[in-house]
């Protein structure tokens, strides 16, 4: 059965889902839905759901009280509730009138969804857990979560349990721009399949000159590298504008300044 279809559960069935180091499994009950789910840190793998005969037995059940007469429940990858943050593990300069593409890899939260439309929201939680960062000073900044893995280059360099976002950075100052850390705010950006992968909308960021340094958009669609698509999820905040942390422009600027020739 594919990861992101829809199973129906009679009463007493459980099915469980594996995303990354997570595992949970979803079970039906009288005018009832359980989840459980647990972590194992060390490992990495992608996304799969099925039926299962055998919950663990020591199991802490949530219980939602809801009483839905279908058993229908599926599985939604959805973007973190909060910015995350992204740095290269080494300097990496984009020289002027140059484009280059990132690929960060971001751990989906998954949710479990029951009944009907609209859908009930059961569980909501990251797949994988991820440190609490700042970015900015201490007069102005956000909460943010810490990626602990380098963007990319190339889609095979990213684990499986994560989301792809695609990351397309044109410099067209006349100075080279060094890429050191990048705040995105993901809760304005849908998620994909295609590929045998998940994806995000593309981010587009293009460097100037001038009063406004730094334009970022969000292209609405993912990337052609992605092949042909389904979307699974809209954004958490579909009339997100800002797509990058104003501390990030700052920064940018900074660096556009600052950096060289």
């Amino acid at each position: 059965m594919e990861t992101w279809e829809q199973i129906n559960l009679e009463i007493g069935q459980c099915a469980m889902a594996q995303a990354g180091p997570m595992t949970l499994w979803v079970r039906r009950a009288e005018n009832e839905w359980h989840v459980f789910s647990r972590r194992e840190p060390c490992v990495t793998r992608g996304f799969s759901f099925q039926r299962c005969d055998n919950p663990p037995e020591n199991a802490e059940w949530a219980r939602w009280a809801a009483e839905i007469k279908t058993g229908d429940v599926r599985l939604v990858p959805a973007m973190p509730d909060r910015p995350v943050i992204v740095s290269p593990d080494v300097e990496v300069v984009i020289p002027r009138k140059c484009s280059a593409l990132f690929l960060v890899g971001i751990p989906p939260w998954i949710r479990v969804e029951v009944g009907p439309e609209p859908r009930l929201v059961v569980f909501d939680s990251p797949s994988a857990m991820l440190a609490n960062t700042w970015f900015g000073d201490q007069m102005q900044g956000t909460l943010c979560y810490s990626l602990r893995h380098a963007p990319q280059r190339s889609p095979d360099r990213l684990s499986a349990g994560r989301a792809i976002c695609p990351v397309q950075f044109t410099n067209e100052t006349d100075k080279d721009l060094k890429f050191e850390k990048l705040c995105l705010n993901t809760d304005g950006l849908g998620v994909y399949e295609g590929e045998g992968r998940l994806w995000t909308d593309t981010v587009e960021l293009a460097f100037r000159e001038g009063n406004r340094p730094c334009d970022a958009t969000c292209a609405g669609q993912a990337p052609a590298m992605a092949g042909t698509v389904r979307k699974l999820c809209e954004p958490r905040n579909p009339g997100k504008k800002q797509i990058i942390g104003q501390s990030g422009l700052g920064t940018f600027t900074s660096i556009l300044r600052h950096s060289g020739r």
